[in-house]
């Protein structure tokens, strides 16, 4: 009789657990990971794990239509990308200029076999500054100058909500290197070559 039961509970505890769904928001973030993870083709991890820069920027004023969302790596054999995006083979975007194409992008992924949001970014290092429009700050290295960290927040808090009203939540900064060889071309980009410094403005950004 015990032994009955045990295989009982054993298979419903076996049901339960092959039941559960990655959708399901009461799960931890980790149980949902390994669960999506179970269900993925390796080409779809592969894909996750690849990023294209968005259309609009290779070709600026065409607009998202199938027809210039090409893959521009020759070793892809110059696949159309809208298709991979849709067969859940790309994970994310760099560069996504405006709200409506973050929009096209988002429902290309959705139309996926499992519906994963794509990563959408953008280099705001001082501003969604490649973005018409947006405010233009100051370059880093100047705002360390100032040695004024909550007004680094408040150029954050800015850039962050010009980039939210173009469907944008993923930035490349701040640049937290410590720059102490001339010879670099991205200092400007950095808060310059004290430690202390850099760490207190770039904390603030983050914040901000």
């Amino acid at each position: 009789m015990k032994i009955a039961l045990f295989i009982l509970g054993l298979a419903a505890a076996m049901v339960s657990c092959s039941t559960k769904d990655w959708r399901d928001a009461s799960l931890t973030a980790e149980e949902r990971a390994q669960l999506i993870l179970k269900e993925m083709t390796l080409e779809e991890k592969v894909g996750q794990m690849c990023q294209y820069v968005a259309p609009c920027y290779v070709e600026p004023g065409k607009g998202s239509s199938r027809k210039n969302i090409d893959a521009t790596d020759e070793n892809l054999g110059n696949k159309d990308l809208s298709d991979k995006v849709r067969r859940g083979e790309v994970g994310a975007f760099l560069h996504v200029m405006t709200s409506d194409e973050a929009v096209a992008l988002q429902k290309m992924a959705q139309e996926s076999r499992l519906g994963i949001p794509l990563l959408l970014g953008i280099d705001a290092i001082h501003g969604n500054a490649l973005v018409e429009g947006c405010t233009v700050y100051p370059t880093n290295i100047n705002m360390a100058s100032t040695f004024n960290p909550e007004f680094m927040e408040r150029i954050g808090e800015e850039t962050a909500l010009e980039m939210r009203q173009r469907g944008v939540f993923w930035t490349f900064g701040p640049n937290l290197d410590i720059a102490r060889d001339a010879r670099w071309g991205r200092m400007g980009e950095t808060f310059g070559e004290d430690a202390l410094l850099t760490s207190e403005m770039g904390k603030y950004a983050i914040w901000g």
